[in-house]
C-alpha cells in the first residue's frame, strides 16, 4: 500500500478469480471495491473476413501506424490531441513481435478502424485496443479485426491470444471472430475513502 501512496496511486488489481477465489473476500474486507468481470476469451480457430470495402492490412508506414493511432484515439473518445507517443508505441509493439492492424476503406483509404494483440510472453498475447471509427460502426470490422489479428498472431507461432471483453455486447462480437468464453477477470481498486487514509 505504502508504494501506491507514494506515488499518488489507486492499489488496483485484475485478475482470474478462479484461479485464487480466496483473494477477493479478503480484498473486499480490507476496503476494496469491485469495478466490474469482465468475460475473458479466447480464440483457437478464427473467423474473419473483410466487410464490403473495407481492406485490413498490417501498418508499415508512419501514416498508416498514425491511422490506426487516430481511429483508436477517436473510438475510445480520448479529448486530448493526438499524442506521438501513442504512435511510437503501436510501432513498438510491432517491432516487439505484436500485431497491429489497420481497417481502411478500400478506395479513399480512410481509417476505418485498428487494433492490436501485444508482444507475445511465453506465446500467449492480449488482443485489445480495438476500435472502429462510429460512421464505420455496424458493418463487422470489430470483428473482422479480431479475427485478423488472431490469425495473423497464431501465424507468427503465437499459442494462445485471450481478451478480456468490455461487456456482453462486446463478447457477441468477438464470438463473431470465434472466440468462446472462459471465465472473467475481475477488476478490483481500493475505495477512493480507503485510498486516502
Amino acid at each position: 500500500m505504502a508504494a501506491y501512496q507514494a506515488r499518488a496511486r489507486t492499489p488496483r488489481l485484475e485478475y482470474i478469480p478462479s484461479v485464487a477465489p480466496a483473494i477477493e473476500p479478503v480484498l473486499l474486507a480490507a476496503g476494496f471495491e469491485i469495478e466490474g468481470r469482465l468475460p475473458l476469451m479466447i480464440c483457437e480457430t478464427p473467423v474473419f473476413a473483410s466487410p464490403p470495402g473495407i481492406e485490413l492490412v498490417p501498418p508499415s508506414t508512419e501514416g498508416e501506424f498514425r491511422g490506426v493511432a487516430e481511429v483508436q484515439w477517436e473510438a475510445y473518445e480520448e479529448r486530448d490531441p493526438l499524442r506521438d507517443s501513442a504512435v511510437a508505441g503501436l510501432r513498438r509493439t510491432a517491432d516487439a513481435g505484436g500485431v497491429v492492424v489497420l481497417a481502411r476503406d478500400a478506395e479513399t483509404g480512410e481509417p476505418a478502424g485498428g487494433g492490436l494483440c501485444v508482444a507475445p510472453y511465453d506465446g500467449v498475447t492480449e488482443l485489445a485496443a480495438i476500435g472502429v471509427r462510429e460512421k464505420f460502426r455496424r458493418r463487422g470490422i470489430a470483428a473482422a479485426m479480431a479475427g485478423w489479428l488472431t490469425d495473423a498472431a497464431l501465424a507468427k507461432g503465437m499459442t494462445l491470444v485471450f481478451l478480456m471483453a468490455h461487456g456482453v455486447d462486446e463478447a457477441r462480437i468477438y464470438a463473431r471472430a470465434g472466440f468462446v468464453e472462459h471465465g472473467e477477470v475481475l477488476h478490483i481498486s481500493l475505495s477512493a475513502e480507503r485510498s486516502r487514509s
